[in-house]
Formats: structure tokens, sequence, C-alpha cells
């Protein structure tokens, strides 16, 4: 926990981000390792595209995306597939990754309107934490919860309550910032606001109530959202 939260009103907010197309641009590093582990197993690259299709719905998807693309299946093969893309990314996690413009001035804005962050992503967390080092976002939020961190994942609402808990606050005075249908279903169930990041790798999301086109945005629409949220606790 960080040190601005021991001095953050318990009845303050909670900013929750998803990671990948949220906060971090890490399309190309996913599409490299990918890409890498298919040329050692003598397969055709991916194309960046798939990875970005790919990228949001977690699991095996990239991988048996890949070994659909180049015409081949088999649950061996994908176990493989999976095993050395992994690995590979592992050792590339930061090579082209990068926080989206603003991300780092929005952490400092939402701060000094005395939000509490979060990071909630079903990336690992042998992936998670070492990409926020090397990212300079290490000690940036107040919980992170990772793919592993629980037996649920997005869009499983758990994640996002077991965040909220964490810190000590209500759904009610949260947001998930997010960029995939998986991350607004799962800000639904758990009973707080989405906000969609538009400038992500999800599709399907045009016409959102609540939206950023880029990350300076957002200390804008939070102060909008916690006006809104006082208010509807006076009326209560």
């Amino acid at each position: 926990m960080s040190d601005d939260m021991m001095n953050t009103p318990a009845d303050a907010g909670l900013v929750l981000f998803d990671l990948d197309g949220t906060l971090v641009d890490t399309l190309d590093d996913v599409a490299l390792a990918m890409n890498r582990a298919l040329r050692e197993l003598g397969l055709p690259e991916a194309e960046t595209a798939l990875a970005r299709e790919c990228l949001g719905l977690g699991g095996l998807a990239f991988p048996r995306a890949a070994l659909a693309r180049a015409g081949r299946e088999g649950e061996a093969l994908l176990a493989d597939l999976n095993a050395r893309y992994l690995e590979h990314y592992a050792q590339s996690l930061a090579e082209h990754s990068r926080l989206y413009p603003g991300a780092a001035a929005a952490l400092d804005a939402l701060v000094a309107q005395g939000a509490a962050l979060g990071l909630c992503t079903n990336k690992l967390s042998r992936f998670t934490l070492p990409l926020l080092d090397s990212l300079g976002l290490a000690g940036r939020f107040d919980v992170i919860v990772c793919g592993d961190t629980l037996d649920w994942k997005k869009p499983d609402p758990r994640p996002l309550l077991h965040a909220v808990q964490l810190v000590g606050r209500a759904p009610d005075v949260a947001v998930l910032v997010g960029d995939t249908a998986i991350d607004r279903q799962a800000a639904q169930a758990a009973g707080m606001r989405f906000i969609h990041a538009r400038h992500g790798y999800g599709e399907g999301l045009d016409g959102e109530a609540w939206s950023v086109g880029a990350l300076d945005e957002l200390p804008a629409l939070w102060a909008d959202f916690t006006n809104g949220a006082a208010r509807r606790r006076a009326i209560a």
C-alpha cells in the first residue's frame, strides 16, 4: 500500500485500471514473443492484427489462433507453442511496450484529486510486476490484482471486488478503466462504473456513456464521477 493511501479518506473513490490496452501498449512485445515461438516450430508468423484481436481474451486464445492461422491443431502442439511463447514473452516484456500518452500525468492528477489507484489485470503476476517496474510504475498502485491472484479472472467480478475490499472501498465509489468487453462485463457484474479506454484494443464498445479517447481526459471525468457520487450520498 502506497504512502498516499494512508492519507486518503476512507470514503474517497478508487480508480482501477486494466493493464494491456489501457495503461500500457504491449501489443508489439506480445506479437514478437509469439513469432519467436512460431519460428522455433517452423510455423508461419502471426500478424500483429491477430495479436490485437486476441490480447484481451487471455488464456490460450492467441496461441490457438496462431495455430489455426497456420492450419495446424493438436493439444500437444498447442501446449508446446504456449510454453515457448510465455518463455519468450518473459524475456521481452518491455522491448517495445510503452505507457500510453498521458498515463503518468493522469495517475498523478488522480492521486492529487484524492483517488486511490488500483490495477486489475488478467496478466499473470510474473509478467505484470516486472513490466510495471520496467515502466516506472512500481509502487504507483494501492492494490494490484493479477490473473493468478485469485482463482477467478475478469469477466468474473470477484477480482474487482477483491481489489475494493483490500483498500476498504465500496463498488459504488469505484470505477474500472478498461478497453474490452471483458472489462465492461466485470465492472457491471461488480456494480461499479466502467470507463471505456477508446485508445485500446477492444472493439464493439462504441457509444459507451463514459469513455476517454486518451488518458489525459480521465481526471476531468473522474471529477464528474466523484461529484455525482457525493450528490448520491447526500440524497441517501
